[in-house]
């Protein structure tokens, strides 16, 4: 299956590239019974879409989901991004994009961590996080908190538990201090 934006093609018939809800409601989406082998789902810059529609979009997707990009979504808080209500779509997640979705909160990470089989989370601009947030992440092995102004060293002190954690961008996170950059560079590797 091949459903592309303006005459971008998709890399595979397994994937769903550039996809903008803001043209087609997700409930369009999510009646697509053809997605049921769908790996990857772009909604980056998706203005209109919501909490509501994201859980309703992905409860109906495939259980082979791999890969979700939801940057740029303005209007997600994460409060709706459970694993059970979505289940099983996002048991197989290695892959979540969520920069810049300006009010994604730490509710909605506590949600994110529950995704055991998550890797990889991008939150690069999410203004809302903060360091609790963090405390609830498990298992990654890169995370991006760039621009996450509201994070400090305690939140980097959330993260020494994650014992495969291979890449961590923490640039213009202005209120970590050398300080908490020393003692995360130095916590011991797994």
């Amino acid at each position: 299956m091949k459903l592309a934006t303006n005459s971008q093609n998709t890399k595979s018939d397994d994937a769903l590239y550039n996809y903008r809800p803001s043209r087609v409601k997700a409930s369009s989406l999510a009646r697509r019974r053809r997605l049921t082998v769908l790996t990857r789902l772009i909604l980056h810059e998706s203005d209109e879409i919501t909490d509501d529609g994201v859980q309703y979009c992905i409860a109906s997707l495939s259980p082979h989901l791999e890969h979700l990009d939801l940057g740029r979504c303005s209007n997600l808080s994460g409060t709706r991004m459970t694993t059970t209500t979505a289940a099983p779509s996002l048991q197989r997640l290695r892959y979540l994009d969520l920069s810049e979705c300006t009010e994604f909160t730490d509710a909605g990470l506590l949600h994110v961590g529950s995704m055991h089989h998550l890797e990889e989370l991008e939150l690069h601009g999410c203004r809302s996080i903060t360091d609790s947030g963090l405390s609830s992440l498990h298992h990654l092995m890169h995370l991006n908190i760039w621009g996450c102004r509201k994070v400090t060293d305690v939140g980097l002190a959330y993260l020494a538990p994650l014992t495969h954690l291979q890449t961590l961008n923490i640039r213009l996170c202005d209120q970590v201090t050398d300080f908490g950059r020393c003692v995360n560079a130095s916590a011991p590797a797994p």
